[in-house]
């Protein structure tokens, strides 16, 4: 018999030969000189449709936020809302905090107001803050893109030097952070020292109100806690009475899609540290090793991981020892659609037109999830083929000399083979 046949008879899609060729041939292509590929193409059972290296282990980049919201998914469900309480005793406030990345500075002054105003004391109990993650880079960290993650923060733990009628708008001092001004007649540009918690702008603000720049926060659970009272304390203890306030946080699903959209790196990590944390067994010393074990555990024993095992390092892909295969993630995207979650995880991934594929991939059917770092760009999701049959499929690509956008160019035109063709 045939192979063509017997996977026919066995309800399996027989590789796409013309898909093979065309995919080969773009394989040639001289940017991928001296780099390293892992590509596959499955149907939506996982049963490879193309594949290219599928088990070559790669760094993913963003793509890891696919294992660190399918991990936190199954642990919390789509529809759990993590609840921070706050009590107010005379002049000090209280925090239980399981977990949160929503919370911001106006949310804080209105959770203050109806505590009584600001108090002298807070005690901060939080499930985990770990900081930053050892593996990220020492030039990532005073950057937005790398706050600290702690489970009490603010404004994605990060602040905004803005401009407000032509003058550089003062920042608010509960967040620590000294703010320096030299004129002169040049655009205004901002400098951060992140260790000193300083900041400089020189030269003159525009005209317009908006963004001058954004930088990572050193403590953003001390900058949030200073909203509400003046001296942070580390609590473990919380009163036993029912709390002064409650805020209930947005479902995991939603989180999710605020995390895999933008590609939201703080989000990430919030989300696989909750999903760990779910029946407060945490450890406070080494939180990210013991997520990223359980994160590990998820994708052998739930996923069923085929191939070499992922290296979870962390959950937003910053980390370069983060390991993954393109079999693997589409394994991820497969057993998502297993899930009664399925069609909502698959909306909650970017379309072209809006976050990361604001600018790629016009008028494609994809729904997927990016990934970008020096010498790395990644793309996985779902799309749409000719023949209207769901396709999973997963693209890696390390050490190549091209720049990003040759490299997402040369990714998307793969996306267009695949939805070009039609199953035989």
């Amino acid at each position: 018999m045939m192979l063509t046949s017997a996977l026919l008879i066995l309800g399996m899609q027989a590789p796409d030969a013309g898909l093979q060729t065309r995919i080969e041939a773009h394989l040639k292509d001289p940017i991928l000189q001296g780099a390293s590929v892992g590509i596959l193409v499955a149907d939506d059972g996982g049963n490879p449709v193309f594949e290219f290296n599928p088990e070559r282990r790669l760094i993913p980049a963003s793509t890891q936020k696919v294992i660190a919201t399918l991990y936190a998914l199954w642990r919390l469900g789509p529809n759990h809302q993590p609840q921070t309480r706050f009590w107010r005793d005379k002049d000090s406030v209280t925090i239980d905090a399981p977990g949160d990345p929503t919370f911001t500075t106006a949310l804080l002054r209105e959770i203050r107001d109806k505590l009584g105003g600001q108090a002298e004391v807070v005690h901060l109990r939080q499930a985990y803050n770990p900081g930053t993650h050892p593996s990220w880079e020492v030039g990532d960290l005073p950057n937005r893109y790398a706050a600290p993650v702690s489970a009490f923060t603010l404004d994605r733990g990060s602040f905004e030097v803005r401009a407000k009628g032509g003058q550089v708008e003062p920042l608010p001092e509960e967040l620590g952070v000294e703010l320096l001004l030299t004129a002169n007649e040049r655009a205004a540009r901002a400098q951060y020292n992140y260790w000193g918690s300083r900041v400089r702008v020189t030269g003159k603000p525009p005209a317009q109100d908006g963004l001058i720049e954004a930088f990572a926060l050193r403590e953003p659970h001390k900058a949030a806690a200073r909203f509400l009272g003046r001296l942070h304390v580390p609590e473990f203890h919380t009163p036993t009475r029912t709390p002064d306030h409650i805020q209930v946080g947005p479902r995991m699903m939603d989180l999710a899609k605020r995390c895999l959209e933008p590609s939201d790196n703080l989000f990430a990590e919030n989300l696989l540290l909750m999903g760990a944390n779910r029946d407060g067994e945490l450890p406070s010393e080494s939180p990210w090793t013991y997520a990223s074990d359980q994160a590990e555990k998820f994708l052998q024993e739930v996923v069923r991981w085929q191939g070499p095992p992922a290296k979870v390092e962390d959950g937003s892909g910053l980390s370069r020892g983060n390991l993954v295969t393109a079999r693997g993630l589409v394994d991820c995207l497969v057993w998502a659609r297993s899930q009664p979650w399925a069609e909502e995880y698959r909306k909650a991934l970017a379309e072209p037109g809006e976050g990361t594929l604001r600018t790629r991939l016009a008028g494609s059917s994809i729904h997927g999830k990016t990934g970008t770092l020096r010498r790395v760009t990644t793309l996985t999701g779902y799309v749409t083929d000719a023949s209207g049959r769901l396709r999973v499929f997963a693209i890696l690509v390390n050490n190549s000399g091209a720049t990003a956008l040759a490299q997402r160019e040369w990714i998307d035109k793969i996306v267009g083979l695949i939805e070009g063709a039609k199953t035989p």
